[in-house]
């Protein structure tokens, strides 16, 4: 499905209301712990003011997550809303080195551009703003419920659904030595 292009100029007038649906592959968004993901609907405004672009959007998507814990797989769902400035690649400042010298390859982020998003042609770069926002979303630790018990150390099962008669505190023998250390 190809997103359509959006020009910005279209907001120099009057506010530029949008509403597309981006399909992205779970593959594309580097996979695990994502195992599916539906096609994303991404709608909002675009304004324009002092020669600056600001987007006032929403991100609706849902999909199935890997628990960390138990490696089962649950539903998610995921409603954002986004806020970004949009300035064309050629207002980014350029990074000197430390004796005011050529530009750095690598520039420092600061706190004020963390909310800009850089393009090279005047429109809305939506493939990269919803990769973007979709990455971020995803939570570090993904878990079924916050009470999930995990798998067994020793057989394997899932604690969640079946007790096992593993012996919790049994020691792995190659640990065994440590235990006569003190």
């Amino acid at each position: 499905m190809a997103v359509a292009r959006i020009p910005l100029e279209g907001a120099k007038e009057k506010p530029l209301s949008f509403r597309e649906e981006v399909a992205l592959t779970v593959e594309g968004l580097g996979g695990a712990p994502l195992l599916t993901v539906s096609p994303l609907l991404f709608s909002g405004e675009i304004t324009h003011l002092e020669g600056e672009y600001f987007l006032d959007s929403t991100l609706a998507y849902t999909g199935t997550l890997e628990c960390s814990r138990c490696l089962g797989e649950y539903p998610f769902s995921e409603e954002s809303e986004v806020r970004l400035r949009l300035h064309p690649h050629t207002r980014r400042p350029a990074a000197r080195d430390a004796r005011g010298g050529k530009p750095e390859e690598d520039l420092a982020l600061e706190q004020g551009d963390l909310d800009v998003v850089y393009y090279d042609e005047p429109v809305l770069p939506i493939d990269e703003i919803v990769h973007e926002q979709v990455l971020i979303a995803q939570p570090m630790k993904p878990l079924c419920r916050p009470d999930c018990r995990g798998l067994c150390s020793i057989c394997g099962k899932d604690c969640n659904s079946t007790d096992c008669s593993c012996e919790a505190d049994r020691v792995d023998a190659r640990l065994e030595v440590l235990k006569h250390l003190k």
